[in-house]
């Protein structure tokens, strides 16, 4: 299962940040948990003054992994590496919603049940 996530944000480092590293390339990957993963898809850097940049990521569900131990391990995941940080809006299959571990977690576990 995939789940689609945008993260609105004026911190030029966020995308980088949330991969550990200091290049970027479309289908790069970095493991949450065992059966669970993130790939980058790409950034939408917007030159506008007053319009944030556009994360965009695949989060990745094994089908071994149980519904509930998944969406919290993304939960948590996302909510460590968003707070604290320039995030103008988080959107997780164009819901948007706020930075918080337990919407978060809702939000996911919601579109899990409906696929």
């Amino acid at each position: 299962m995939e789940i689609r996530v945008e993260i609105e944000t004026f911190d030029k480092d966020l995308d980088f940040d949330l991969f550990g590293t200091k290049t970027l390339s479309k289908g790069m990957q970095k493991t949450i948990a065992e059966g669970v993963s993130v790939a980058y898809e790409y950034t939408e850097y917007r030159k506008a003054v007053g319009f944030a940049d556009i994360i965009h990521v695949i989060v990745t569900i094994g089908r071994d992994v149980p519904i509930g131990v998944a969406a919290g391990l993304i939960a948590t995941w996302l909510y460590d590496k968003l707070k604290g940080r320039k995030v103008e809006k988080l959107k997780i299959e164009r819901t948007e919603i706020e930075v918080d571990k337990g919407e978060i977690k809702r939000v996911i576990m919601e579109k899990i049940e409906k696929d």
